[in-house]
Protein backbone atom coordinates (compact mmCIF):
# COMPACT_ATOMS: atom_id res chain seq x y z
CA UNK A 1 0.00 0.00 0.00
CA UNK A 2 1.87 3.57 -0.99
CA UNK A 3 2.55 5.51 1.99
CA UNK A 4 2.84 9.31 1.73
CA UNK A 5 4.37 11.79 4.16
CA UNK A 6 4.95 15.31 4.47
CA UNK A 7 7.92 16.73 2.72
CA UNK A 8 8.59 19.17 5.43
CA UNK A 9 8.02 22.85 5.98
CA UNK A 10 9.19 25.99 3.55
CA UNK A 11 12.87 26.45 4.63
CA UNK A 12 13.94 23.49 5.68
CA UNK A 13 15.09 21.73 2.36
CA UNK A 14 16.80 25.00 0.34
CA UNK A 15 16.83 22.45 -2.51
CA UNK A 16 13.10 22.10 -2.87
CA UNK A 17 11.75 25.63 -2.98
CA UNK A 18 8.08 25.65 -2.67
CA UNK A 19 5.05 27.63 -2.51
CA UNK A 20 2.49 27.95 0.27
CA UNK A 21 0.39 24.65 0.40
CA UNK A 22 0.44 20.89 1.35
CA UNK A 23 3.16 18.79 -0.52
CA UNK A 24 3.22 15.66 0.44
CA UNK A 25 5.29 12.46 -1.20
CA UNK A 26 3.41 9.41 -1.91
CA UNK A 27 6.01 6.80 -2.54
CA UNK A 28 4.83 3.08 -4.10
CA UNK A 29 7.13 0.09 -5.63
CA UNK A 30 5.66 2.34 -9.12
CA UNK A 31 7.66 5.45 -8.31
CA UNK A 32 6.93 8.55 -6.29
CA UNK A 33 4.19 11.13 -6.32
CA UNK A 34 4.16 14.77 -5.45
CA UNK A 35 0.40 16.68 -4.39
CA UNK A 36 0.98 20.11 -4.52
CA UNK A 37 -2.17 22.22 -2.79
CA UNK A 38 -0.82 25.92 -4.11
CA UNK A 39 -2.44 27.07 -7.57
CA UNK A 40 1.03 27.92 -9.22
CA UNK A 41 4.11 26.34 -9.13
CA UNK A 42 7.10 28.13 -9.43
CA UNK A 43 9.95 27.35 -12.15
CA UNK A 44 11.90 26.79 -9.38
CA UNK A 45 9.93 24.03 -7.82
CA UNK A 46 9.25 22.42 -10.84
CA UNK A 47 13.28 22.62 -11.80
CA UNK A 48 13.69 20.76 -8.27
CA UNK A 49 11.08 18.08 -9.10
CA UNK A 50 12.63 17.35 -12.09
CA UNK A 51 16.29 17.34 -10.99
CA UNK A 52 14.58 14.67 -7.72
CA UNK A 53 13.40 12.59 -10.55
CA UNK A 54 16.32 12.49 -13.23
CA UNK A 55 14.72 14.66 -15.97
CA UNK A 56 16.91 16.15 -17.96
CA UNK A 57 17.00 19.79 -17.99
CA UNK A 58 17.55 22.02 -20.81
CA UNK A 59 18.58 25.16 -19.18
CA UNK A 60 18.72 26.50 -15.64
CA UNK A 61 17.79 29.84 -16.35
CA UNK A 62 15.07 31.42 -16.60
CA UNK A 63 12.15 30.49 -19.23
CA UNK A 64 9.56 28.56 -20.15
CA UNK A 65 11.22 25.40 -22.49
CA UNK A 66 8.81 22.82 -24.11
CA UNK A 67 10.83 20.27 -25.93
CA UNK A 68 10.02 16.87 -28.29
CA UNK A 69 11.36 14.79 -31.41
CA UNK A 70 14.22 17.24 -31.64
CA UNK A 71 12.70 20.76 -30.92
CA UNK A 72 12.65 23.10 -28.44
CA UNK A 73 10.67 25.60 -27.84
CA UNK A 74 11.76 28.78 -25.50
CA UNK A 75 10.20 32.05 -23.78
CA UNK A 76 12.75 34.50 -21.78
CA UNK A 77 11.25 35.36 -18.54
CA UNK A 78 14.09 37.79 -17.91
CA UNK A 79 16.83 39.97 -20.95
CA UNK A 80 20.32 38.44 -20.87
CA UNK A 81 22.23 34.97 -22.20
CA UNK A 82 20.37 31.47 -21.56
CA UNK A 83 22.69 28.60 -21.79
CA UNK A 84 20.34 26.52 -23.52
CA UNK A 85 21.74 22.27 -22.69
CA UNK A 86 20.25 19.50 -25.51
CA UNK A 87 21.67 16.63 -23.93
CA UNK A 88 23.53 16.02 -27.13
CA UNK A 89 26.12 16.82 -29.05
CA UNK A 90 25.36 18.10 -33.10
CA UNK A 91 24.38 21.57 -35.07
CA UNK A 92 21.58 23.60 -32.96
CA UNK A 93 19.93 25.98 -35.51
CA UNK A 94 17.24 28.53 -35.19
CA UNK A 95 14.04 26.03 -36.48
CA UNK A 96 12.58 29.29 -38.38
CA UNK A 97 15.49 30.55 -40.16
CA UNK A 98 18.02 27.57 -40.43
CA UNK A 99 20.75 29.72 -39.08
CA UNK A 100 23.10 28.37 -36.55
CA UNK A 101 23.48 28.88 -33.45
CA UNK A 102 26.28 27.09 -32.31
CA UNK A 103 26.98 22.93 -31.24
CA UNK A 104 25.17 21.26 -28.28
CA UNK A 105 25.44 19.71 -25.95
CA UNK A 106 25.22 23.52 -24.81
CA UNK A 107 24.66 27.05 -26.75
CA UNK A 108 24.33 30.29 -25.32
CA UNK A 109 21.72 32.70 -26.38
CA UNK A 110 20.82 36.12 -25.81
CA UNK A 111 17.56 36.83 -25.73
CA UNK A 112 14.85 39.80 -24.92
CA UNK A 113 12.29 39.70 -21.70
CA UNK A 114 9.41 37.36 -23.76
CA UNK A 115 11.08 36.40 -26.66
CA UNK A 116 10.47 32.92 -27.47
CA UNK A 117 13.00 30.83 -30.36
CA UNK A 118 11.97 27.18 -31.90
CA UNK A 119 15.57 26.07 -32.03
CA UNK A 120 15.77 22.35 -33.56
CA UNK A 121 18.42 19.86 -32.06
CA UNK A 122 19.83 16.29 -33.20
CA UNK A 123 17.42 13.92 -31.80
CA UNK A 124 19.95 11.03 -31.24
Amino acid sequence: MPSARRLGRAGQRPDLPRPRGARPLRCSEKGSDVFIGAPQLTPELIRALAKVAGVHLFTEGKATVWAAEGCISLQAHETGPLVLNTGRQGKVVDALDGKALGDGPEVTLTLKKGEVRVIKYPKF
